[in-house]
Protein backbone atom coordinates (compact mmCIF):
# COMPACT_ATOMS: atom_id res chain seq x y z
CA UNK A 1 0.00 0.00 0.00
CA UNK A 2 1.34 3.29 -1.36
CA UNK A 3 0.16 6.63 1.15
CA UNK A 4 0.85 10.01 -0.35
CA UNK A 5 1.29 12.62 2.51
CA UNK A 6 3.57 15.34 0.83
CA UNK A 7 0.02 17.24 -1.01
CA UNK A 8 1.77 20.46 0.71
CA UNK A 9 4.35 19.84 -2.11
CA UNK A 10 2.04 18.94 -5.24
CA UNK A 11 -1.27 16.78 -5.38
CA UNK A 12 -2.36 13.52 -7.83
CA UNK A 13 -4.25 16.18 -10.74
CA UNK A 14 -7.85 15.12 -10.06
CA UNK A 15 -10.14 13.41 -12.96
CA UNK A 16 -12.15 16.64 -13.53
CA UNK A 17 -9.10 18.62 -14.08
CA UNK A 18 -7.44 15.99 -16.13
CA UNK A 19 -10.28 15.84 -18.48
CA UNK A 20 -10.95 19.78 -18.87
CA UNK A 21 -7.34 20.01 -20.09
CA UNK A 22 -7.77 16.74 -22.48
CA UNK A 23 -10.68 18.67 -23.77
CA UNK A 24 -8.63 22.24 -24.05
CA UNK A 25 -6.04 20.04 -25.94
CA UNK A 26 -7.80 17.65 -28.18
CA UNK A 27 -11.17 18.91 -28.86
CA UNK A 28 -10.88 23.07 -27.96
CA UNK A 29 -7.24 23.92 -28.90
CA UNK A 30 -8.24 27.29 -31.08
CA UNK A 31 -5.94 30.45 -29.94
CA UNK A 32 -8.25 32.58 -27.19
CA UNK A 33 -6.97 35.61 -29.39
CA UNK A 34 -7.87 34.23 -32.87
CA UNK A 35 -11.37 35.48 -34.20
CA UNK A 36 -12.30 32.50 -35.93
CA UNK A 37 -15.07 29.95 -34.31
CA UNK A 38 -12.36 27.67 -32.82
CA UNK A 39 -10.35 31.08 -31.25
CA UNK A 40 -13.75 32.40 -29.84
CA UNK A 41 -14.36 28.91 -28.31
CA UNK A 42 -11.31 28.96 -26.38
CA UNK A 43 -11.88 32.12 -25.06
CA UNK A 44 -15.53 31.50 -24.23
CA UNK A 45 -13.96 28.56 -21.90
CA UNK A 46 -10.96 30.89 -20.48
CA UNK A 47 -13.78 33.50 -19.65
CA UNK A 48 -16.02 30.98 -17.90
CA UNK A 49 -13.21 29.74 -15.83
CA UNK A 50 -11.99 32.76 -14.88
CA UNK A 51 -16.04 33.78 -13.90
CA UNK A 52 -15.72 30.04 -11.89
CA UNK A 53 -12.85 31.26 -10.22
CA UNK A 54 -14.01 34.66 -9.27
CA UNK A 55 -17.10 33.10 -7.82
CA UNK A 56 -15.01 30.92 -5.57
CA UNK A 57 -12.56 33.77 -3.81
CA UNK A 58 -15.41 36.40 -3.99
CA UNK A 59 -14.10 38.93 -6.31
CA UNK A 60 -14.87 40.63 -9.78
CA UNK A 61 -14.21 38.04 -13.03
CA UNK A 62 -11.49 41.59 -14.45
CA UNK A 63 -9.08 41.38 -11.20
CA UNK A 64 -8.28 37.64 -12.11
CA UNK A 65 -4.63 36.66 -14.31
CA UNK A 66 -3.75 33.55 -15.12
CA UNK A 67 0.39 32.58 -14.41
CA UNK A 68 2.62 30.04 -14.80
CA UNK A 69 1.88 29.31 -11.15
CA UNK A 70 2.61 30.36 -7.40
CA UNK A 71 5.62 31.81 -7.69
CA UNK A 72 4.91 33.86 -10.77
CA UNK A 73 1.80 34.74 -9.17
CA UNK A 74 3.80 35.96 -5.66
CA UNK A 75 6.70 37.35 -7.75
CA UNK A 76 4.39 39.69 -10.38
CA UNK A 77 2.70 40.91 -7.07
CA UNK A 78 5.45 41.51 -5.45
CA UNK A 79 7.82 42.95 -8.12
CA UNK A 80 4.94 44.30 -9.88
CA UNK A 81 2.94 46.40 -7.26
CA UNK A 82 6.84 47.84 -5.33
CA UNK A 83 7.85 48.90 -8.75
CA UNK A 84 4.58 50.71 -9.63
CA UNK A 85 4.72 52.47 -6.35
CA UNK A 86 8.68 53.25 -6.01
CA UNK A 87 7.95 56.64 -5.92
CA UNK A 88 5.38 57.03 -3.53
CA UNK A 89 7.94 54.96 -1.03
CA UNK A 90 10.35 51.61 -1.36
CA UNK A 91 9.84 50.13 2.57
CA UNK A 92 8.24 46.61 2.53
CA UNK A 93 7.06 44.73 5.57
CA UNK A 94 7.49 40.71 5.23
CA UNK A 95 8.22 38.31 7.51
CA UNK A 96 11.65 35.96 8.19
CA UNK A 97 9.73 32.80 7.68
CA UNK A 98 7.94 33.47 3.71
CA UNK A 99 8.24 30.87 1.25
CA UNK A 100 11.54 31.28 -1.30
CA UNK A 101 9.44 32.66 -4.16
CA UNK A 102 8.75 35.47 -1.61
CA UNK A 103 12.01 35.88 0.06
CA UNK A 104 13.54 35.51 -3.52
CA UNK A 105 11.78 38.35 -4.68
CA UNK A 106 12.47 40.39 -1.60
CA UNK A 107 16.00 40.16 -2.31
CA UNK A 108 15.39 41.17 -5.76
CA UNK A 109 13.75 44.39 -4.48
CA UNK A 110 16.34 45.17 -2.35
CA UNK A 111 19.09 44.72 -4.82
CA UNK A 112 17.00 47.69 -6.57
CA UNK A 113 17.32 49.96 -3.44
CA UNK A 114 13.93 48.82 -1.66
CA UNK A 115 14.56 48.53 2.51
CA UNK A 116 12.72 45.23 3.54
CA UNK A 117 12.12 44.61 7.11
CA UNK A 118 11.28 41.15 7.70
CA UNK A 119 9.44 40.84 10.94
CA UNK A 120 10.36 37.49 13.50
CA UNK A 121 7.81 35.11 13.84
CA UNK A 122 6.42 33.67 17.16
CA UNK A 123 7.46 30.52 18.50
CA UNK A 124 4.22 29.09 16.58
CA UNK A 125 5.34 30.47 12.97
CA UNK A 126 2.85 33.17 12.65
CA UNK A 127 3.49 36.99 12.69
CA UNK A 128 1.72 39.25 15.18
CA UNK A 129 -0.61 41.87 14.22
CA UNK A 130 0.07 44.50 16.40
CA UNK A 131 3.47 44.22 15.30
CA UNK A 132 2.87 44.29 11.59
CA UNK A 133 1.03 47.50 12.38
CA UNK A 134 3.89 49.23 14.48
CA UNK A 135 6.25 48.47 11.00
CA UNK A 136 3.95 50.50 8.70
CA UNK A 137 5.63 53.57 8.02
CA UNK A 138 4.91 56.94 5.88
CA UNK A 139 6.74 54.64 3.09
CA UNK A 140 5.94 51.65 3.70
CA UNK A 141 4.27 50.85 0.32
CA UNK A 142 3.85 46.81 0.46
CA UNK A 143 2.72 44.19 3.03
CA UNK A 144 3.40 40.41 1.69
CA UNK A 145 2.91 37.22 4.15
CA UNK A 146 1.88 34.02 3.63
CA UNK A 147 -1.78 33.07 4.63
CA UNK A 148 -0.86 29.31 6.18
CA UNK A 149 3.09 28.44 6.22
CA UNK A 150 4.16 25.64 4.11
CA UNK A 151 6.10 23.87 6.28
CA UNK A 152 4.85 24.29 9.54
CA UNK A 153 1.47 25.13 8.72
CA UNK A 154 0.74 28.13 11.27
CA UNK A 155 -2.03 30.62 10.18
CA UNK A 156 -1.92 34.39 10.06
CA UNK A 157 -4.60 36.36 10.83
CA UNK A 158 -4.66 38.11 7.74
CA UNK A 159 -8.28 39.69 8.50
CA UNK A 160 -6.86 40.88 11.49
CA UNK A 161 -3.86 42.28 9.60
CA UNK A 162 -5.40 43.84 7.11
CA UNK A 163 -7.89 45.43 8.82
CA UNK A 164 -5.09 47.21 11.44
CA UNK A 165 -3.63 48.26 7.79
CA UNK A 166 -6.46 50.34 6.90
CA UNK A 167 -7.07 52.25 9.55
CA UNK A 168 -3.47 54.09 8.52
CA UNK A 169 -3.57 57.22 6.90
CA UNK A 170 -1.48 56.37 4.14
CA UNK A 171 -2.74 52.56 3.62
CA UNK A 172 0.02 49.95 2.20
CA UNK A 173 -0.92 47.21 -0.31
CA UNK A 174 -1.47 44.03 1.66
CA UNK A 175 -0.54 40.72 -0.27
CA UNK A 176 -1.39 37.37 0.78
CA UNK A 177 0.55 33.97 -0.85
CA UNK A 178 -2.68 31.34 -0.62
CA UNK A 179 -1.05 29.03 -2.14
CA UNK A 180 -1.20 26.33 0.79
CA UNK A 181 -4.86 27.89 1.95
CA UNK A 182 -6.82 28.37 -1.09
CA UNK A 183 -9.53 25.86 -1.21
CA UNK A 184 -8.77 25.10 2.08
CA UNK A 185 -9.18 28.04 4.58
CA UNK A 186 -11.61 30.56 3.68
CA UNK A 187 -10.25 33.79 3.84
CA UNK A 188 -12.39 37.14 2.79
CA UNK A 189 -10.43 39.11 0.26
CA UNK A 190 -12.29 42.35 0.82
CA UNK A 191 -9.37 44.27 2.70
CA UNK A 192 -6.75 42.25 0.74
CA UNK A 193 -5.46 43.82 -2.69
CA UNK A 194 -3.51 41.13 -4.23
CA UNK A 195 -3.92 37.12 -3.61
CA UNK A 196 -1.25 34.48 -5.58
CA UNK A 197 -2.53 30.76 -5.81
CA UNK A 198 -1.57 27.70 -7.37
CA UNK A 199 -2.79 24.95 -9.19
CA UNK A 200 -1.32 21.79 -8.14
CA UNK A 201 -1.71 22.19 -4.82
CA UNK A 202 -5.22 21.67 -5.02
CA UNK A 203 -5.02 18.53 -7.90
CA UNK A 204 -4.56 21.06 -10.37
CA UNK A 205 -1.90 20.93 -13.21
CA UNK A 206 1.48 21.88 -12.42
CA UNK A 207 2.22 25.21 -14.37
CA UNK A 208 -0.81 27.21 -13.78
CA UNK A 209 -2.05 29.74 -11.16
CA UNK A 210 -3.43 32.99 -10.90
CA UNK A 211 -3.14 36.36 -9.26
CA UNK A 212 -6.09 38.50 -7.73
CA UNK A 213 -5.18 42.61 -8.43
CA UNK A 214 -7.83 44.82 -7.08
CA UNK A 215 -9.34 46.74 -9.60
CA UNK A 216 -7.45 50.35 -9.52
CA UNK A 217 -4.45 48.51 -8.09
CA UNK A 218 -0.90 48.92 -10.67
CA UNK A 219 1.53 46.86 -11.58
CA UNK A 220 4.46 46.73 -13.42
CA UNK A 221 4.27 43.95 -15.45
CA UNK A 222 7.41 41.10 -15.55
CA UNK A 223 6.59 39.79 -19.12
CA UNK A 224 5.83 41.58 -22.48
CA UNK A 225 4.17 40.25 -25.31
CA UNK A 226 0.86 40.53 -27.66
CA UNK A 227 -0.79 42.25 -24.70
CA UNK A 228 -3.17 39.62 -23.58
CA UNK A 229 -4.64 39.70 -20.07
CA UNK A 230 -4.30 43.82 -19.99
CA UNK A 231 -0.81 43.71 -20.41
CA UNK A 232 -0.31 42.45 -17.02
CA UNK A 233 0.50 39.15 -17.67
CA UNK A 234 0.58 38.62 -21.88
CA UNK A 235 1.54 35.87 -23.59
CA UNK A 236 -0.89 33.30 -25.11
CA UNK A 237 -3.09 31.36 -22.47
CA UNK A 238 -2.44 28.78 -21.21
CA UNK A 239 -6.03 27.27 -22.03
CA UNK A 240 -6.00 23.58 -20.78
CA UNK A 241 -4.20 24.88 -17.62
CA UNK A 242 -6.65 27.70 -17.16
CA UNK A 243 -9.61 25.56 -17.34
CA UNK A 244 -8.28 22.65 -15.70
CA UNK A 245 -7.62 24.82 -12.34
CA UNK A 246 -11.02 25.90 -12.16
CA UNK A 247 -12.23 22.43 -12.52
CA UNK A 248 -9.99 21.64 -9.76
CA UNK A 249 -10.75 24.35 -7.78
CA UNK A 250 -14.46 23.45 -8.06
CA UNK A 251 -14.19 20.02 -7.38
CA UNK A 252 -12.54 21.02 -4.19
CA UNK A 253 -14.71 22.97 -3.18
CA UNK A 254 -17.78 20.54 -3.70
CA UNK A 255 -16.30 18.62 -1.00
CA UNK A 256 -14.26 21.06 1.29
CA UNK A 257 -16.65 20.20 4.56
CA UNK A 258 -16.28 16.68 3.89
CA UNK A 259 -12.03 17.10 3.50
CA UNK A 260 -11.73 19.55 6.48
CA UNK A 261 -13.20 16.55 9.17
CA UNK A 262 -10.63 13.97 7.02
CA UNK A 263 -7.93 15.75 7.22
CA UNK A 264 -8.62 16.69 11.00
CA UNK A 265 -9.02 12.91 12.13
CA UNK A 266 -6.07 12.09 10.21
CA UNK A 267 -4.19 15.07 11.55
CA UNK A 268 -5.28 13.85 15.52
CA UNK A 269 -4.05 10.88 14.85
CA UNK A 270 -0.75 11.53 13.93
CA UNK A 271 -0.06 14.69 16.44
CA UNK A 272 -1.01 11.58 19.15
CA UNK A 273 2.48 10.37 18.81
CA UNK A 274 4.42 13.55 20.29
CA UNK A 275 2.46 11.90 23.33
CA UNK A 276 3.15 8.13 22.51
CA UNK A 277 7.09 8.66 21.59
CA UNK A 278 9.17 10.33 24.21
CA UNK A 279 11.56 13.45 22.84
CA UNK A 280 8.71 13.79 20.23
CA UNK A 281 7.53 17.76 19.49
CA UNK A 282 4.59 19.12 17.16
CA UNK A 283 5.41 22.84 15.08
CA UNK A 284 2.27 25.24 14.27
CA UNK A 285 0.57 25.61 17.05
CA UNK A 286 -2.92 24.52 18.07
CA UNK A 287 -4.33 26.60 15.35
CA UNK A 288 -2.50 25.42 12.51
CA UNK A 289 -3.67 24.20 9.62
CA UNK A 290 -5.34 20.67 9.38
CA UNK A 291 -3.74 20.00 6.35
CA UNK A 292 -0.31 20.03 7.60
CA UNK A 293 1.22 18.51 10.14
CA UNK A 294 5.18 19.17 11.11
CA UNK A 295 6.59 17.05 13.89
CA UNK A 296 10.13 16.19 15.04
CA UNK A 297 11.44 13.04 16.67
CA UNK A 298 14.58 13.35 18.77
CA UNK A 299 17.25 11.15 18.44
CA UNK A 300 16.03 10.69 13.86
CA UNK A 301 17.16 12.79 11.51
CA UNK A 302 14.43 14.11 9.44
CA UNK A 303 16.31 13.06 6.16
CA UNK A 304 16.54 9.62 6.90
CA UNK A 305 12.70 8.56 8.76
CA UNK A 306 11.32 10.23 5.66
CA UNK A 307 13.39 7.48 3.01
CA UNK A 308 13.06 4.68 5.82
CA UNK A 309 8.85 5.45 5.94
CA UNK A 310 9.42 5.90 1.94
CA UNK A 311 10.94 2.21 1.79
CA UNK A 312 7.92 1.00 3.55
CA UNK A 313 5.11 2.90 1.57
CA UNK A 314 4.63 6.17 3.43
CA UNK A 315 5.92 9.45 1.07
CA UNK A 316 6.13 12.57 3.15
CA UNK A 317 8.92 15.21 3.18
CA UNK A 318 11.55 17.46 5.75
CA UNK A 319 9.92 20.70 4.52
CA UNK A 320 9.71 22.59 1.08
CA UNK A 321 10.08 20.61 -1.91
CA UNK A 322 11.01 24.01 -3.37
CA UNK A 323 14.39 23.87 -1.25
CA UNK A 324 15.09 20.79 -1.62
CA UNK A 325 17.86 21.01 -4.39
CA UNK A 326 21.31 22.12 -5.05
CA UNK A 327 21.76 24.68 -2.13
CA UNK A 328 18.79 24.59 0.09
CA UNK A 329 16.85 27.74 1.70
CA UNK A 330 17.55 28.02 5.20
CA UNK A 331 14.67 25.90 6.88
CA UNK A 332 11.72 27.46 8.92
CA UNK A 333 12.55 25.37 11.75
CA UNK A 334 16.21 26.91 11.94
CA UNK A 335 14.80 30.48 11.63
CA UNK A 336 12.06 30.16 14.58
CA UNK A 337 14.84 29.24 16.40
CA UNK A 338 15.03 25.82 16.65
CA UNK A 339 18.53 23.97 17.99
CA UNK A 340 20.16 22.13 15.62
CA UNK A 341 19.21 18.90 17.05
CA UNK A 342 15.31 19.61 17.12
CA UNK A 343 15.29 21.02 13.39
CA UNK A 344 17.25 18.15 11.61
CA UNK A 345 14.72 15.65 13.72
CA UNK A 346 11.68 17.81 12.04
CA UNK A 347 9.09 15.79 8.79
CA UNK A 348 6.55 17.44 7.41
CA UNK A 349 3.15 15.56 6.55
CA UNK A 350 0.78 17.20 4.32
CA UNK A 351 -2.86 16.03 3.55
CA UNK A 352 -5.58 16.62 1.00
CA UNK A 353 -8.77 15.44 -0.46
CA UNK A 354 -7.96 11.91 -1.52
CA UNK A 355 -6.86 11.06 1.88
CA UNK A 356 -8.66 8.80 4.26
CA UNK A 357 -9.03 8.06 7.71
CA UNK A 358 -7.68 4.96 7.16
CA UNK A 359 -4.59 5.94 6.09
CA UNK A 360 -3.98 8.12 8.94
CA UNK A 361 -4.13 4.50 11.47
CA UNK A 362 -2.12 3.00 9.01
CA UNK A 363 0.90 5.97 8.80
CA UNK A 364 0.49 6.44 12.56
CA UNK A 365 1.56 2.70 13.31
CA UNK A 366 3.93 3.03 10.69
CA UNK A 367 5.46 6.08 12.12
CA UNK A 368 5.70 4.58 15.36
CA UNK A 369 7.51 1.66 14.40
CA UNK A 370 10.01 3.64 12.24
CA UNK A 371 11.23 6.15 14.67
CA UNK A 372 11.63 3.37 17.45
CA UNK A 373 13.60 0.98 15.10
CA UNK A 374 15.99 4.04 14.21
CA UNK A 375 16.55 4.94 17.45
CA UNK A 376 17.34 1.24 18.59
CA UNK A 377 19.70 1.52 15.49
CA UNK A 378 21.20 4.51 16.79
CA UNK A 379 21.59 3.03 20.38
CA UNK A 380 23.42 0.45 19.03
CA UNK A 381 25.61 2.14 16.85
CA UNK A 382 26.49 3.97 20.33
CA UNK A 383 25.76 2.21 23.10
CA UNK A 384 27.05 4.87 25.42
CA UNK A 385 24.29 6.69 24.72
CA UNK A 386 21.95 7.17 27.57
CA UNK A 387 19.25 10.02 26.55
CA UNK A 388 17.73 11.30 23.34
CA UNK A 389 17.74 14.84 24.77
Amino acid sequence: MSIYFDNAATTASSPEAIQAAMEMMSECYGNPSSSHAMGLDAERAVKSARESLAQILGVKSEELFFTSGGTESANLAILGLARARKRQGQHVISSQVEHPCTENALKALEAEGFEVERLPAAPHGNVDPEAVLSAIREDTTLITLLHVNNETGAVNDIPRIAFLASKRQKRPAIHVDGVQGFCKIPLSLGLIDLYSLSGHKIHGLKGTGALFCRKGTLLKPLLFGGGQQNNVRPGTENTPGIVSLAAAARSEMAVIQETKKTVHAIKETLSSLSQELDNSFLLGGPSASDYILSMGFLGVRGETLIHALSDKGLHASTGSACSSHGKPEKSQAARLGLDPAKRDSVVRFSFSSTNTIEEGRIAKDLIKETVLELRASLLRAYPKINSMA
